[in-house]
């Protein structure tokens, strides 16, 4: 949900948040979470997150911990399995755009593997 600016006091407080959401983002495993969370466009098992990415089991906990703590991801489980989804779809699409800026900006920089 978009919030009006409608003071220079409300204009810091969405920059701050804005900050909040970069230094959160500012890790290459939580954007590759957003990016898979984005691509599924629905909920994914923390299984298969752990999977794809690599990382312990302790690292992933922590980069999902940051992220919730950020209101990026909320979790739920079922059973014994731990659900990830977005709050917020457009935060992963932003991502996107980020990207194609900086390839645009940057040619030949490494691309992420639509076919994921």
């Amino acid at each position: 949900m978009i919030q009006h600016v409608h003071s220079e006091g409300d204009a810091l407080d969405a920059y701050r948040a804005q900050a909040v959401f970069c230094k959160t983002m500012g890790h290459p495993v939580r954007l590759q979470i957003l990016d898979m969370l984005t691509r599924a466009g629905e909920e994914m098992q923390s299984a298969e997150i752990l999977r794809r990415t690599g990382v312990a089991k302790p690292c992933l906990s922590q980069h999902l911990a940051r992220m919730q703590a950020a209101g990026l991801v909320k979790t739920r489980r079922v059973g014994r399995y731990l659900r990830v989804a977005l709050t917020c779809p457009e935060v992963g699409l932003a991502c996107r755009q980020v990207r194609a800026a900086l390839q645009e900006a940057r040619p030949g920089q490494p691309e992420v593997d639509q076919a994921e």
